[in-house]
């Protein structure tokens, strides 16, 4: 069996679970936003 689809769901609900904490909700946001930003410029 092929491992690889469990661990995308366990890392998508780890990330659901920081990501419905209001606290490190604004701390993903910013990582977006960074992240965002960093492919911006890398085009331009």
């Amino acid at each position: 069996m092929v491992k690889v689809p469990s661990i995308s769901v366990a890392i998508s609900l780890i990330f659901l679970s920081l990501f419905f904490t209001e606290s490190k909700f604004i701390l993903v946001k910013d990582i977006v936003i960074a992240m965002s930003l960093n492919n911006y410029l890398e085009k331009s």
